[in-house]
């Protein structure tokens, strides 16, 4: 369980990061959001597939 808290904490880190630069860029709404969900996308489907190889070592 303890990874999952990691990856959690790194998701939520990239996020703000994201937000963070792209809100300094004063861009629109739209492309800032579009970003975020393409940056949750691709990180969740990371995290889960760590998550996946992790259980499968630990088994």
């Amino acid at each position: 369980m303890e990874v999952k808290h990691l990856l959690t904490a790194i998701v939520v880190a990239s996020i703000v990061g994201i937000i963070v630069y792209v809100a300094d860029d004063r861009l629109s709404m739209f492309p800032l959001m579009l970003i975020i969900a393409v940056a949750i996308y691709i990180v969740s489907r990371i995290s889960e597939s760590l998550i996946k190889k992790y259980l499968k070592e630990n088994s």
